[in-house]
């Protein structure tokens, strides 16, 4: 007696052993009450992973407390691609009464290079339209990657946009946040490793010109937001745009009325909708473009944005921030309390009649408000606000290295020396649910860097080398560099060649070495870069041992003659240095030494001081050129 044919079942009844009547071209009852695909294997012997299993049960548990009987479009990754997945040959039933399905929620779906490929059998409301960008065509599917990715690894560092929002239709509201989702996506997208290389030489160049438009200004200013955040690779700062970027980000929301607490209608040409939730969203993305645009001037060693009647601090109010989720409220409070700081030291910094504040002072303002921070961290509960927390700490305690040499700077420096090593030792620990050093925002990245250098100067201090932990130091730096070069996307990038500096300065025996002898690593040239002067430093002493840059810090005596580097010349992560071709004095100065020249801290007041007198405007026909 020949054996019985087996009878098939489909995937989801064999994993729990239930009984199966599925039939081709009759689905399963069970999955057509729970609005799912039903999928036969051809391999009885298939099974699925644990984490398989468990993620699609909890799918079905999502479908059972919804409490609705129609079709539902929840969706595993065996389910959608069910051959690559499990490895067995499957046939995907189809029911012509099935109706169409709302958008794929984005944070249901685990994209894998391993796993996926182009979808070949995906019902027709999965799919998303093919693109054209510049001439290039970007395959629908990949476009649908690069969005579940950029959901799943960027969003939850910064939730600014809509999760739910589908691709087509983001597409059609602003192709400027379209492609700069797809364009973050795509940073880590191993199945086309070439996308970010073709959309990146695009996206600045998009984003100015979309400042000419005037729809959707909100998403326009989501888009350069997140352009700010993680920016293009570039391999050299000279090249970054976020300045540039945030600043038009936080003056088209002004020019937008985010500023102002309510919907805006007073900077509108029509009459808007007024509820409750565009008010929270109008206030979550002014508080957004806030603390990006501030934490990018920082990040650039250039003072933050200010405005008339505001110390820096109090452009996010407390109804605004009432608005907002309780990590939001902390995020935007270490961000406070950062630009307080800022504010108070650059006013106690500015050299005033030839002579700098009291060394006791500057220590007392950091100490103050190290202390805030400390506060706040018994409320932080998150792991993402705790980093923030110890990037403005190490931002504010950096100050000390402007400091002249004293007790307090001392004991300053061996605190921030402790947080540099926390700071570096929590980024690189952070793996979940995020890997934070693959999708890190360019803040937290910098701020590493500057921990990097922070740690460095303090090992190669003569005084305080002995007492400091050297092998927490010394696994800090190493860690550094690996962070570095796990951050990099592209050969020659900023991250690469930022790893490549730390080795080199690790290795040098020449760092710091002043030409009297003395090594002092606790002292800086540059000191007109806010907290991220050591950095631009530092910079300045890898040029000069591994370029043969001749640096201009090599003496006291302020330099004359000297000529603009070009772009070739300049250094690894941000060559601009001060250009001394300049023809401005000083007014009542005793010679014509270039006042640009004179490294003191920042006075947005400068300028004032400048005499233009001896300044002729001579216009002629086709000309518009100043002579002296």
């Amino acid at each position: 007696m020949p054996p019985m044919k087996r009878k098939k079942a489909c995937q989801l009844c064999r994993s729990q052993k239930a009984k199966c009547d599925a039939e081709p071209p009759r689905i399963c009852s069970r999955r057509r009450r729970m609005g799912l695909l039903c999928v036969l294997s051809s391999d009885t012997n298939a099974r699925q992973t644990k984490a398989q299993l468990q993620h699609e049960l909890d799918q079905l548990k999502m479908v059972e407390h919804s409490g609705q009987d129609k079709y539902r479009s929840v969706w595993t990754e065996n389910q959608i691609y069910p051959a690559t997945a499990t490895g067995a040959s499957v046939d995907m039933v189809s029911v012509a009464s099935q109706p169409s399905m709302p958008t794929l929620p984005h944070g249901d779906i685990q994209v894998s290079s391993a796993d996926y490929g182009p979808p070949n059998s995906v019902p027709n409301f999965y799919k998303t339209s093919s693109r054209i960008l510049d001439g290039d065509e970007i395959e629908g599917w990949k476009i649908q990657h690069c969005f579940m990715m950029f959901f799943r690894n960027n969003h939850p560092l910064l939730p600014m946009t809509d999760p739910d929002i589908n691709a087509d239709d983001c597409f059609d509201m602003s192709p400027l946040l379209f492609w700069t989702i797809v364009f973050i996506g795509s940073r880590r997208y191993r199945d086309d490793p070439t996308l970010m290389g073709r959309l990146s030489p695009k996206m600045n160049c998009m984003a100015l010109a979309s400042l000419e438009s005037r729809t959707h200004p909100l998403q326009t200013i989501q888009a350069l937001l997140l352009l700010c955040v993680w920016p293009v690779p570039m391999n050299t700062g000279y090249r970054d745009m976020s300045l540039v970027l945030s600043g038009a980000a936080i003056n088209l929301s002004m020019q937008n009325g985010l500023h102002i607490i309510g919907t805006g209608q007073d900077f509108a040409r029509e009459r808007l909708t007024v509820n409750e939730t565009t008010r929270t969203t109008r206030a979550k993305l002014w508080a957004d473009c806030v603390v990006i645009c501030n934490y990018t001037s920082l990040r650039e060693g250039v003072p933050p944005l200010s405005l008339p009647g505001t110390s820096g601090d109090d452009m996010i109010n407390g109804a605004l921030l009432e608005r907002l989720s309780p990590e939001m409220r902390t995020w935007c409070e270490i961000h406070g309390v950062l630009m307080s700081a800022t504010a108070a030291l650059i006013r106690g910094l500015i050299p005033a009649n030839g002579e700098n504040s009291s060394t006791g002072s500057l220590s007392h303002l950091i100490r103050l408000f190290d202390t805030q921070f400390v506060a706040i961290s018994s409320k932080v509960q998150d792991s993402m606000n705790t980093i923030y927390l110890l990037c403005c700490r190490i931002h504010l305690l950096a100050y000390h290295f402007l400091e002249e040499q004293s007790p307090h700077k001392i004991e300053g420096l061996l605190c921030l020396y402790t947080v540099a090593c926390d700071l570096v030792r929590l980024t690189m620990s952070k793996t979940e649910p995020i890997n934070l050093v693959e999708h890190c925002p360019i803040f937290v990245d910098r701020t590493v860097f500057l921990a990097a250098v922070a740690i460095l100067k303090i090992r190669r201090s003569d005084e305080l080398a002995p007492i400091i932990d050297s092998e927490a130091g010394d696994r800090a730096l190493l860690h550094a560099i690996i962070f570095s070069r796990q951050t990099s996307l592209q050969s020659g990038d900023l991250g690469a060649r930022g790893s490549e500096l730390l080795i080199g300065l690790m290795a040098s025996k020449r760092l710091f070495r002043r030409q009297d002898g003395k090594v002092d690593g606790l002292e800086t040239r540059i000191k007109s870069r806010l907290s991220t002067s050591i950095v631009f430093d530092a910079f300045w002493w890898w040029r000069e041992e591994f370029t043969g840059q001749p640096s201009p810090y090599n003496d006291d005596s302020e330099l004359q003659g000297q000529e603009t580097p070009t772009e070739q010349e300049l250094g690894v992560l941000d060559p601009i240095i001060p250009e001394a071709s300049s023809s401005l004095s000083v007014a009542g100065a005793a010679d014509d030494t270039p006042m640009l020249l004179n490294e003191g801290f920042p006075d947005d007041e400068w300028a004032a001081t400048v005499d233009f007198s001896h300044f002729l405007w001579t216009p002629t026909e086709g000309s518009n050129e100043f002579t002296g």
